[in-house]
């Protein structure tokens, strides 16, 4: 059984983890944004989407 020290090093290690995974997919997020251009779609085009 773990310490409650053991569980605490252990949530910590995991949330920064996480937190870090969450960080390169947000720059991931905003490098592709960057590169593809958002243009305003025209009614007519919708058809096409569904």
């Amino acid at each position: 059984m773990l310490t409650e020290e053991e569980l605490k090093r252990d949530y910590n290690l995991k949330r920064a983890q996480l937190e870090e995974q969450e960080d390169t997919i947000r720059r991931g997020e905003v490098s592709f944004n960057q590169k593809v251009p958002i243009r305003r779609l025209k009614m007519k085009s919708f058809r096409y989407l569904i």
